[in-house]
């Protein structure tokens, strides 16, 4: 719907951002290199990362909680 940004970088980090309020509204942290891309699921509730860390890793947008850990890749990952 708009009302969140979520960015990701070297820092192995994602940073879930208040649209409204331009703060961090949480910091998902698991991710041990880069993390190279983000995206929400199509209803909102979860974000998916992937990193040079050879996981993709799922995220609750409303509690900040972790979900499953998918690390049976060969290589980074670099698209979701």
């Amino acid at each position: 719907d708009g009302s969140l940004l979520a960015t990701a970088g070297g820092d192995g980090r994602v940073v879930l951002w208040d649209m409204a309020t331009a703060a961090p509204r949480h910091i998902f942290q698991g991710h041990s290199d880069w993390v190279l891309c983000v995206v929400f699921s199509p209803d909102g509730r979860s974000l998916a990362s992937g990193g040079h860390d050879m996981t993709a890793r799922l995220w609750d947008v409303a509690s900040g909680k972790p979900g499953w850990v998918l690390d049976g890749h060969q290589g980074a990952v670099t698209a979701l």
